[in-house]
C-alpha cells in the first residue's frame, strides 16, 4: 500500500513551483566581525539578554535528553530524544505532555515541534501528519501531510520545510531540493537548495 495517494501526490503542485532566490537584504544574518581575531566570542555582542529558566519537576513532566526547544511568548515546547512533546509556561511551570498512541491527539514517532504565533497553536509532525493542539496541549486536530521533512518553520502564509530527500521518493526529481516554501494546503509554490 502506497503512503500518499496520487490525488496527494498531485495537490502538492511542486512541479509549478519556482526556484527560490533570496537577494542578500532577505537573507538573515548574525555579524561575527567583532568576535572575529579575538580567539572568543562576547556573547554580549550577540545577544542581548540570556534568561534561565528552572523548570518544574513532577511525575509527570519527567522527560529524557532534550532535542529541540522553541521558546514562544508564554510557552516552552520541548521535544524529547524519547519522542515526547512537552509544554511549559514561560515561568518554567509544567502545563502538559503529549500522550503515545494512535489516536486522535497521540503521537507514536515524533519528528519535530513548531509554534504557530499567527494562529496560536502548537504543532507536532508525526510520519505523514501534523498534529495541531492549542497553546496547553489540548488537541485540535490532525491535519493529513504529502511531503516528508526534517524540520518545519510556520509562517503567516504556510510553512518553510527542511525536506528530508530520503522520504519523499514520491516526490520524483523534486525530492533533491533541500528546501520547500509551502502553503497551509501543502501546495509548494518555491524550492531551493
Amino acid at each position: 500500500m502506497a503512503r500518499y495517494s496520487e490525488p496527494e501526490i498531485e495537490s502538492v503542485n511542486i512541479e509549478q513551483s519556482e526556484i527560490a532566490r533570496l537577494s542578500g537584504s532577505q537573507i538573515p544574518r548574525i555579524d561575527l566581525r567583532p568576535a572575529i581575531g579575538k580567539g572568543e566570542i562576547v556573547q554580549s555582542e550577540l545577544v542581548d539578554s540570556i534568561c534561565f529558566v528552572p523548570l518544574e519537576t513532577t511525575r509527570g513532566s519527567i522527560f529524557g535528553g532534550i532535542s529541540k526547544i522553541v521558546c514562544s511568548g508564554d510557552r516552552i515546547l520541548i521535544k524529547d530524544d524519547d519522542g515526547n512533546l512537552l509544554i511549559f509556561g514561560s515561568d518554567g511551570k509544567f502545563v502538559s505532555k503529549s500522550k503515545k498512541g494512535n489516536g486522535p491527539g497521540e503521537i507514536n514517532k515524533l519528528w519535530d515541534i513548531a509554534f504557530d504565533e499567527q494562529q496560536q497553536r502548537v504543532i507536532a509532525f508525526q510520519s505523514d501528519r501534523l498534529i495541531f493542539y492549542d497553546k496547553d496541549g489540548n488537541y485540535i486536530e490532525t491535519q493529513k501531510c504529502p511531503i516528508g521533512f526534517s524540520e518545519m518553520m510556520p509562517t503567516q502564509w504556510g510553512y518553510v520545510l527542511f525536506q528530508d530527500q530520503y522520504v519523499n521518493f514520491h516526490l520524483g526529481r523534486e525530492a533533491d531540493y533541500s528546501i520547500l516554501l509551502a502553503g497551509k494546503d501543502f501546495s509548494v509554490f518555491a524550492k531551493g537548495g
